[in-house]
Parts: structure tokens; sequence; C-alpha cells
């Protein structure tokens, strides 16, 4: 292994409060930057935690999985605009797919009349865990200043929370469970 291309798990550079970006930029740990960053990053490992449930269901985990991806692309380009703009046009791309599966697995899982109470399957609701934090990454997206945004990020990030949901509807749709709606006994 090149010791070259290691990281160290700790530098010690942010123990007064402040860290650092890839531009050398110092901030503040309390920086809506930061804020934002870590959202994306509660979002990632929320995922993480769902896939690790969803066993052999190989279509939603490839999907998953590129969302990852994706997410880790957006968090690489906020911490460095000037450098990373390439790793968004994919985010386009990525969106039109989840809008598709969205509108594929609704078909299979017919029209939401009610709010749903989450639950069933571990891999649902570890997939509706993900979709609450994927939301509050995007409203602390949205809190960044306009240079900071772009509209390939905002529209992936508003999708995700969609595309997370279905996903989970689908889950427990083949896996046979039934969806609790709110309020309780709603047909």
């Amino acid at each position: 292994m090149r010791s070259d291309l290691l990281m160290p798990i700790y530098t010690k550079g942010g123990d007064g409060g402040v860290t650092g970006l890839p531009t050398g930029k110092r901030l503040s740990k309390a920086d809506g930057l930061f804020e934002t960053l870590g959202s994306l990053d509660q979002t990632n490992a929320a995922i993480g935690l769902a896939v690790s449930h969803l066993g052999k269901q190989a279509e939603i985990i490839k999907q998953l999985v590129g969302v990852q991806a994706a997410l880790f692309n957006v968090g690489a380009f906020l911490a460095d605009p000037s450098h990373q703009k390439k790793q968004l046009a994919p985010l386009t791309d990525l969106t039109i797919k989840m809008e598709e599966l969205i509108d594929r697995w609704e078909k299979e899982t017919g029209p939401v009349a009610h709010f749903l109470i989450p639950g069933g399957a571990p891999a649902s609701a570890s997939l509706q865990l993900a979709r609450a934090i994927s939301r509050s990454s995007e409203r602390n997206y949205h809190r960044l200043a306009d240079d900071n945004r772009s509209p390939e990020i905002s529209q992936f990030l508003n999708r995700l929370s969609d595309f997370l949901f279905q996903a989970a509807r689908v889950v427990n749709f083949r896996l046979d469970l039934s969806e609790d709606q709110w309020p309780l006994g709603t047909k």
C-alpha cells in the first residue's frame, strides 16, 4: 500500500473547533457547510444500514449503492466547488433513473392515499430512516449560500427522499407485509 495515499484517522487539527477543506480553507465546525456535509454523511450511513438488511434484493441494492456514491460526489463538490463540477454531471441521469424507479415501483405497490407509519421489514424501516435523514440533508443544503448550490444537487436531493420512500414501500410489498396507515385503521 502506498503511504502517500493513506489518510490519517486523526490529525488533531480540529481540536479547537475548526476544520479544513480540500481547498485549505479552515472553517468553524459549526459552519452550515459542515452541517450539510454531516447530514449527507448521515444519509449515506443510513442507506448503508438499509443495504445491510436487504439480503438478495440486488436491484434495490445496486441503485442504493449508486446513490451512496452520488452522495460522496455531492459532498466533494460542496467541499471544493471549483474542482468538482464534473462530478455533478451524472446526478441528472441518476435523478431521472430514480424517477423511473419511483414510477415503476408505484405501479407495483399501488398509489398512496394516506400517510404511512414507517415499519415493516428492517430494510424498509431503515429506508424510511434514510428518507427522513435525507430530508434534513436537503434542508441543510438549501441553507447554504447560492454560490454553493447547483440545480443538479437540488433536484437530486429533492427526489432522493421520494426514491427512498418508494423503495421502502416496494420492499414491504415484495415481502407481503402490510403498510400501517395514519390515522391507524384507515383503509
